[in-house]
């Protein structure tokens, strides 16, 4: 097996808790805005400083901490985020904008960004050929997924492993093995070290896949 290569922790930055997308000249024309530059939020993520402090979907940043964002094009995107990082985790900046056609004033307390998938440990699975890792913050967004929802992503399908053949694929979300939910990294290591000593003939994943779940029947030839 090939040495896992070890991922660098990354520093942390600070983070809104929102995603958005720019105010280009042609939304700014149908908002109302006329050539006003920023970014329309257009989710606010749940549990965050953001939700609590105010923000809503559809409200229109214009300033931060007085300055005007310089978003105007699609290319630029990242703008926004990019001045939110250049914070301090902790700090308070105060955002400028309109909702629903009034003017908006928010102070609003920073975080750090929620760990990103990379920096994840990840689990390989020898005998069925597949690897795991918790759930990022990322992962739950993308597919919609609670933030309580229990299971692990399942990395990487190794091709004409064992799992492949079973039907496994990469980005599922593995929920229960044997009708006992999976609740993190350290359960899935026990009970697939239990399910290797008593070398079942068969084992059954519950998986979530998009908006649907199916049951995958793996059947291991131990010898």
């Amino acid at each position: 097996p090939e040495t896992p290569d070890e991922q660098p922790k990354l520093a942390k930055k600070a983070w809104l808790g929102v995603s958005t997308q720019v105010i280009t000249k042609e939304l700014g024309k149908a908002l109302g805005l006329g050539r006003k530059k920023g970014v329309r939020v257009t989710e606010v993520f749940s549990d965050t400083s953001a939700e609590k402090a105010g923000i809503m979907t559809g409200d229109l940043l214009l300033k931060l901490d007085g300055s005007v964002i310089q978003a105007s094009r699609r290319e630029d995107a990242e703008v926004f985020e990019n001045l939110v990082r250049q914070y301090p985790v902790d700090a308070e900046v105060e955002l400028t904008g309109v909702r629903n056609g009034e003017e908006l004033e928010l102070t609003v307390p920073l975080q750090p960004r929620p760990v990103p998938p990379s920096q994840y440990l990840t689990y390989e699975d020898e005998n069925f050929e597949f690897t795991v890792r918790d759930l990022a913050f990322e992962d739950r967004v993308s597919k919609r997924l609670e933030a309580t929802q229990p299971g692990l992503l399942i990395a990487q399908v190794e091709r004409a492993g064992w799992g492949a053949l079973a039907g496994l694929r990469n980005g599922d979300i593995l929920l229960q093995i044997d009708g006992t939910t999976v609740a993190g990294l350290e359960s899935f290591k026990e009970t697939m070290a239990a399910i290797e000593e008593k070398r079942q003939e068969r084992v059954v994943f519950f998986i979530k896949r998009g908006i649907y779940t199916a049951y995958q029947e793996l059947e291991p030839n131990w010898n």
